[in-house]
């Protein structure tokens, strides 16, 4: 008995449908790039960070602080029986930070052998856009310290991060030596 047999006629045509939709390239249309971002919450700005980079995301992850480390080190968090250092992306980006940790979630990226997580205060839906949609930065944005964290804005107002920019900021390195 052939597995197709389980199936109508209706739901196979919609099997063949998905199919083709997933097997498309998810990341061109036409000649023109797609982004595909995540929309999450800082200080009641909303955001959006591309997922090429991003490997999952956790709410509820208890995260242990560490004394001695800069402000934007939130601590420590067991992902998975991995321990990861957690970053607040509301501190990096100078967002208005949330009255309380209560309902953070963590962001997971990686690239090469750097995985770390941000803490962000909400997660919100998935988005794609054409790569040609994003805009500059607002004028008056490109004295912060941090433009290099930010890669445009979207037609919606959403600001879109660059996480390679963070990730590759050697001023986030934290010294592990105690003088």
């Amino acid at each position: 008995m052939s597995l197709q047999e389980h199936f109508s006629e209706n739901e196979l045509e919609i099997l063949r449908a998905r199919a083709e939709r997933a097997a498309r390239t998810p990341h061109r249309d036409g000649d023109e790039k797609i982004v595909t971002a995540l929309q999450i919450t800082l200080g009641g700005e909303v955001y959006a960070l591309p997922v090429e980079l991003l490997r999952a995301v956790y709410e509820k992850v208890m995260v242990v602080p560490i004394p001695c480390t800069p402000q934007h080190v939130t601590g420590i968090a067991n992902i998975r029986g991995r321990i990861m250092p957690v970053l607040d992306l509301a501190i990096l980006l100078n967002a208005p930070r949330p009255t309380s940790d209560e309902n953070c979630a963590l962001v997971v990226v990686s690239k090469g052998e750097i995985s770390l997580a941000f803490q962000v205060e909400g997660i919100g839906e998935i988005t794609t856009f054409p790569a040609s949609s994003v805009g500059p930065l607002p004028a008056g944005s490109e004295t912060s310290e941090r433009t290099s964290y930010l890669k445009g804005m979207l037609a919606n107002g959403l600001t879109l991060l660059n996480v390679i920019g963070i990730l590759d900021d050697p001023t986030l390195v934290v010294d592990d030596g105690v003088a």
